[in-house]
């Protein structure tokens, strides 16, 4: 790299350090906001005790979202005397089976007061938004410094020329995408979307740079 390219490669960089750093704390905020949505267990008040509780059934109520929605009823037993206290989340597929034991965390104080392992969607489908975003603006930043480092260079044209390439990215994303189970319990649906999310990153990064390339090739 001769000294003039590599000027123009660490101004690049200068302009792109505010961006990395902010877009990456968003990044960040994503990631959390899907874990917390997912795993909510995970930051409940430590004084909340994990039980034993049994899915005794499924009440059906009216949702703002459309329709009826299952609201699962936990059945438990807390210092000797047993409860039975029905989600205000509703979830639907319902993510249990009647019958089906898990862990709930009840609230010493006040033990009708319990936290499950049922995520929160909104917050999950919030969080990935927000994750793609900072991808997309991090690529966009990315590009500028290889763009200056490899000027020459037809790495970008090689992936425009290899579109089917994109088309399956994407491809594999909505099929992840779609067959996104409701949470529970498993650890399984953490690597389930982590899964889309590196799968939705790489697909957003190709995706940048050929637009970009289609706008310089117009320009």
């Amino acid at each position: 790299m001769d000294g003039k390219r590599r000027e123009n490669v660490l101004r690049e960089i200068r302009k792109s350090i505010s961006g990395w750093i902010i877009f990456s704390i968003i990044l960040g905020v994503g990631i959390f906001v899907i874990i917390y949505g997912a795993k909510p267990e995970l930051f409940r008040d430590k004084s909340y005790v994990p039980t034993q509780a049994v899915v005794e059934k499924y009440e059906w109520r009216y949702s703002h979202s459309g329709g009826d929605m299952p609201h699962p009823v936990y059945n438990y037993v807390f210092e000797g005397e047993e409860y039975s206290v029905e989600s205000e989340t509703a979830v639907s597929p319902p993510p249990f089976k009647v019958g089906e034991e898990i862990t709930v965390y009840v609230n010493p104080a006040d033990p009708t007061d319990i936290i499950t392992p049922i995520g929160n969607r909104f917050f999950i489908f919030f969080g990935i938004v927000v994750t793609l975003i900072a991808f997309f603006a991090l690529s966009m930043n990315t590009y500028h410094v290889l763009d200056k480092a490899f000027p020459y260079s037809d790495w970008p044209a090689y992936i425009f020329r290899n579109i089917p390439i994109l088309i399956f990215a994407w491809t594999i994303v909505a099929i992840v995408g779609v067959n996104m189970k409701s949470p529970s319990a498993s650890a399984g649906f953490i690597m389930f979307v982590a899964l889309f999310i590196l799968l939705a990153a790489f697909a957003t990064f190709l995706t940048v740079i050929m637009i970009k390339e289609i706008w310089d090739d117009r320009h």
